[in-house]
């Protein structure tokens, strides 16, 4: 069984009650008429969640007792309650205080404790006896440092991403129709060897709702997380050859294919189970609005060929939506580490017509479906 790190309900200490709790038994007929309701009797602090939930499954037991676990600044309190009137605390009290078996917390053997110290539980100086046993010293700063992301309730975060994003085949086999032209097997094509690839950043503002106590063991989902996000990808160029007439003889032409993306969205996101408590698995999605520019330059390989051709920058506005799923670490204290994939879809991006020595008969179009991947750090606000 883990070592106590704190007994003070039971224990004949002069302590005082605010903010709605009463610390020990004894101290409820003093102070139940001066506190805030609804109102609690705080029984025990813990280092450990396994030994709070142990009281509290021998209160239940007991005295049929409303037990609850809260959870702050890595200690455990377990406490009776909610009294919502001086009466219904005052009788609970007094049942408590005439049964002939009051709880007991017991202290099982162990390592001399390291030290004793007045802890502050609540905003008033109440003074509380600490026992940190020997063995949960050298551990206790390890597992606030890595778990506060466990330990939190709902709380907001604030991220920021880097990384890249892909584009494949974005207008290879497309044709480009000049006006005027005979019929469209004279068309131009495109050629190109890879698709479009860019550096992409983002930043994000995340409500989290968890969906179970601090001290829960057993469970699949952790919380529910909304927000809104934004993303930025920047100069995605794309490099090929143009096919005059439809003809591999004829590669006269090179061209140079440009995006700009940036895209808003309300975002959600599910974590789960953490594994090892450093590592969370999650799974996201959102819905918003993309801007995309897009602009066309060829340039003949012989100049006596015949002049480029520009299509100035093209700006469209299209629905968009994302999907993804990654994995966060919890890195130190309230920051977080992860890395996901996302797939983003921001619609089909048309190009101007009117170019700079012709007028095309149709614009060519980009279907803006990006392949994401990022990296992300995220700070916790308590």
């Amino acid at each position: 069984m883990k070592n106590l790190f704190c007994i003070f309900g039971l224990l004949s200490l002069s302590l005082t009650a605010s903010a709605g709790v009463i610390y020990g038994i004894d101290q409820v007929e003093s102070h139940y008429r001066q506190i805030d309701y609804p109102a609690y009797i705080q029984m025990g602090v813990f280092s450990t969640a396994k030994a709070a939930k142990q009281l509290q499954h021998q209160l239940h037991i007991d005295k049929k007792a409303p037990v609850i676990v809260h959870s702050s600044n890595g200690l455990y309190q377990v406490k009776i309650g909610p009294f919502n009137n001086q009466s219904s605390l005052k009788a609970f009290a007094n049942t408590m205080t005439n049964d002939n078996h009051p709880p007991q917390v017991q202290q099982e053997p162990g390592p001399a404790p390291l030290q004793t110290t007045p802890q502050l539980i609540t905003s008033t100086p109440i003074l509380q006896p600490i026992q940190v046993p020997l063995h949960e010293a050298s551990s206790s700063s390890k597992q606030q440092a890595t778990s506060k992301y466990l330990q939190q309730g709902s709380h907001p975060e604030l991220s920021v991403f880097l990384g890249g994003s892909y584009i494949p085949n974005t207008i290879n086999g497309q044709t480009l129709q000049l006006l005027p032209y005979e019929t469209g097997q004279y068309a131009d094509t495109f050629t190109n060897q890879s698709g479009a690839s860019a550096f992409t950043w983002g930043v994000d503002a995340t409500y989290r709702f968890k969906l179970h106590a601090p001290s829960a063991e057993n469970y699949v989902f952790d919380s529910i997380g909304a927000g809104v996000d934004v993303f930025q990808i920047t100069n995605f160029s794309q490099n090929g050859k143009v096919l005059q007439f439809n003809m591999p003889e004829f590669e006269n032409y090179t061209y140079d294919l440009k995006l700009n993306n940036i895209r808003v969205m309300a975002n959600a996101d599910v974590d789960f189970h953490p594994i090892k408590q450093y590592f969370t698995p999650f799974i996201q999605g959102g819905l918003g609005s993309a801007r995309t520019s897009i602009s066309y330059n060829s340039v003949p390989i012989s100049p006596v060929i015949s002049p480029d051709l520009t299509l100035p920058n093209q700006t469209n506005w299209n629905f968009a939506y994302q999907a993804g799923a990654g994995v966060k670490y919890a890195a130190k204290n309230y920051l977080l580490l992860s890395l996901r994939y996302l797939y983003a879809n921001m619609g089909k991006v048309n190009s101007s017509t009117a170019g700079s020595t012709a007028i095309l008969a149709k614009p060519l179009t980009v279907n803006m479906s990006t392949q994401n991947f990022l990296f992300g750090l995220t700070y916790l606000i308590e």
